[in-house]
């Protein structure tokens, strides 16, 4: 999950951060910077190294990290060259876990890269790996918050979205979590149960597990996302408290059409 419960897809350990050479680090930053040409001619440069093409291992932790990277930023053609690139080398970059469980798919969808997860499928990308917290694919595409891109995998594509995550979250918690009034009312009208608890469900998740009672936090965490050190911060207070406050009735309308009676 991205916003409230959860960092990011990019923030990896960086104690476990392989270490990486300054020539490894080049390569590492054209993907970063979405700079093929230069890409191309860091890891050429690189493979050229002898204890390179002989260790698989080093040369998929890099290859490994550069997908995720890309993936993440939806750098499609960087997925693609890196991808051949891998297959020449006798890695497999697709599913190599960099985390626990964590994939170029996954965190594709997770940025709502629609043109990523499409191409990473076709290349036999393992569409139901789980991130570390138990979050599945069309999941990650509807904490997104790209309403395309979650049609397409639970519709297209037929990709589970329902359950729960280890944290006792379902699709309609990530949805709250994109911001997306759009995405919520999308969950809510495949037939998300605003009222189901799981039975695992521990005490600290009961409190937070009522849509309604959701919406609130999330709105409370966005009215209180300001820097109290800005010159302008009085303004920022007043900015983020209305944004908060027309998320929350948008929400809570969304929600109000897709109440059960109550008998």
């Amino acid at each position: 999950m991205q916003n409230m419960n959860n960092s990011s897809p990019t923030a990896r350990d960086e104690a476990n951060l392989p270490e990486f050479t300054p020539a490894e680090q080049r390569v590492l930053a054209m993907v970063h910077d979405h700079n093929l040409p230069g890409l191309k001619r860091a890891l050429a440069a690189l493979l050229r190294t002898p204890a390179k093409t002989t260790d698989p291992d080093a040369l998929a932790d890099l290859m490994d990290c550069c997908m995720l990277d890309a993936a993440e930023m939806g750098y499609l053609d960087i997925i693609k060259f890196l991808h051949q690139e891998a297959k020449l080398a006798r890695v497999e970059p697709l599913d190599y876990p960099y985390g626990p469980e964590d994939t170029p798919l996954l965190y594709a969808a997770a940025a709502g890269a629609t043109d990523v997860v499409k191409y990473l499928l076709q290349a036999g990308a393992n569409p139901f790996a789980l991130d570390e917290t138990g979050v599945n694919l069309a999941q990650n595409a509807i904490n997104s918050g790209n309403v395309e891109l979650a049609k397409y995998l639970i519709e297209d594509c037929k990709m589970p979205w329902q359950g729960y995550t280890w944290e006792g979250l379902n699709a309609l918690h990530l949805a709250v979590d994109s911001q997306q009034p759009a995405m919520f009312e999308y969950v809510l009208s495949l037939g998300a149960l605003a009222y189901d608890q799981p039975t695992f469900c521990t005490e600290e998740c009961r409190k937070n597990f009522p849509i309604a009672r959701y919406i609130d936090s999330l709105a409370e965490a966005i009215a209180t996302d300001w820097d109290p050190k800005a010159y302008n911060a009085d303004e920022q207070i007043k900015i983020q408290s209305q944004q908060a406050t027309e998320l929350k009735n948008q929400y809570l309308e969304i929600l109000a059409k897709y109440q059960r009676p109550a008998w």
